[in-house]
């Protein structure tokens, strides 16, 4: 699955019509999270043992990878077209993949949104691992049913729809992710605004499971909005012929810190405790994702794309988008 993740993003910036690129990548990614959720259902409801539910997983994988080996070449080649393949120019050298890897690990724009985007999805995983314990202890009263099917409904109820408002922002507002400045903007008001529902997760108290719940939607809710934007920047910001290694960094950052938030964060749930230990831990996580994205804004200034040029120097390419 990891080979073929790191083609999708890439081949929607290469296929998608331009104007609807946005809710392209946001599309891919409700039905990355639509299938998350349907497997927590699915086992959760299922008394199977566990080695037959990824039995049939990997049946049901294994029927997409038969169906996607039967897509023609032409369909899914990630080659450029159009306006991009006009500035690369016919003349352009084909770099080494390492080449290619450096130049993009080497514009700022790129590794600052890569970073937002990690430390948004490293939060997702800690949460995922705690927050069944935090709504016990948040919502004593409440039975375990309801507790489950509250945790549940957030999960669906944020996440999803944070997706496509913010592909809808990025396509109808903004004017599409290459216009870096403005997304990296949009994409900073909703760090900031995941900060700021993170830091009022103390006034909602145990025994009070509603404000919980509410901050706890809010903060899912701006740590998605701007997901669709993040992949596109880190595509619209780094060197044309180095698509999928871009898309292959975000996915290799996301997934690192997936494992290491958890990791780190439960060593500090158990030196502090449940509540503040999970509280610290994601404001943490909110104030690294805000400082990435602000930085990330404050690069799009002199954002310069590393296009392959003849003597394999920096190609001096227009700005992508607005810097006012």
């Amino acid at each position: 699955w990891g080979c073929a993740a790191v083609h999708f993003p890439a081949w929607v910036d290469a296929r998608a019509p331009s104007k609807r690129k946005p809710l392209w990548l946001a599309l891919l990614n409700v039905c990355l999270l639509g299938g998350i959720l349907c497997g927590f259902a699915i086992g959760s409801a299922v008394s199977a043992p566990w080695t037959r539910l990824y039995l049939v997983e990997a049946g049901l994988m294994a029927l997409a990878a038969v169906s996607a080996a039967c897509f023609p070449a032409e369909i899914m080649d990630v080659a450029r077209t159009g306006e991009a393949q006009r500035l690369l120019g016919a003349a352009a050298p084909q770099r080494p993949g390492l080449t290619k890897l450096r130049a993009t690990l080497a514009t700022p724009v790129v590794a600052r949104t890569v970073g937002a985007g990690a430390f948004v999805c490293g939060t997702v995983g800690f949460v995922l691992y705690f927050i069944k314990q935090v709504a016990a202890r948040e919502a004593p009263s409440w039975p375990t049913s309801l507790q489950t099917t509250a945790v549940s409904a957030v999960f669906v109820a944020a996440p999803i729809p944070g997706n496509l408002v913010g592909a809808y922002v990025v396509e109808k507002r903004i004017g599409g992710y290459d216009r870096l400045a403005p997304t990296l903007s949009f994409v900073s008001a909703a760090a900031l605004g995941a900060v700021g529902c993170v830091a009022l997760l103390p006034l909602a108290g145990p025994g009070r499971p509603w404000p919980f719940i509410a901050l706890c939607w809010g903060f899912l809710f701006f740590g998605a909005l701007p997901t669709p934007a993040i992949n596109g920047v880190v595509l619209a910001a780094s060197p044309r012929d180095a698509a999928t290694i871009a898309s292959g960094i975000q996915f290799a950052a996301q997934n690192l810190m997936k494992a290491i938030v958890p990791l780190v964060g439960g060593r500090v749930v158990d030196r502090v405790g449940l509540l503040l230990g999970f509280r610290s831990v994601l404001l943490a996580c909110a104030a690294g994702y805000a400082a990435f994205a602000l930085l990330a804004r404050s690069a799009a200034a002199d954002h310069v794309r590393r296009d392959p040029a003849p003597d394999d120097a920096p190609l001096e390419a227009p700005l992508c988008g607005d810097v006012a």
